[in-house]
């Protein structure tokens, strides 16, 4: 048996044209490369203040997180849960972002609640996102709050 080259993508990405004045600001300005340049421009960042937060990001750049719907209850319901010492589990997905969310969250929470574990379904057997078996065993486990990342 013969083993073949793995085919390579045939699609090629297309960044838009812009301003040419406005890209070659932001090159001069913040000595970025002129591709730099055209993907902040390509997702609407075209002034020097908007790049340097684009750029370096800091906590106050974010966005409320409260003004997410239900996102008070959601706080209130995991305030509760830590303070009836309810067994708490994060389940995400098993890719990158899904792994890194996990981690993120247990990081935090099990410097205020010694009950967080965390569930990552089998990619094989389980699939991928949220799954009525594991919301089931988790239950059965004694698990009284599921907090769902990146699912």
């Amino acid at each position: 048996m013969a083993i073949s080259a793995a085919r390579l993508p045939t699609t090629r990405w297309r960044l838009r044209e812009g301003n040419r004045d406005i890209q070659d600001l932001l090159v001069r300005e913040l000595g970025l490369s002129p591709i730099i340049s055209r993907i902040l421009m390509s997702r609407d960042i075209v002034d020097h203040d908007d790049a340097l937060r684009y750029l370096s990001p800091s906590l106050r750049d974010l966005h409320n997180p409260f003004l997410m719907q239900d996102m008070k209850k959601a706080a209130d319901r995991l305030i509760r849960a830590i303070y009836n010492q309810e067994k708490v589990v994060i389940y995400g997905d098993y890719d990158a972002d899904g792994i890194t969310s996990v981690a993120v969250l247990i990081q935090f929470l099990r410097q205020i609640h010694r009950g967080v574990t965390f569930y990552i379904p089998d990619r094989i057997t389980e699939g991928y996102g949220l799954n009525r078996e594991a919301v089931e065993r988790l239950r059965s486990e004694g698990v009284g709050l599921i907090i769902t990342v990146d699912c």
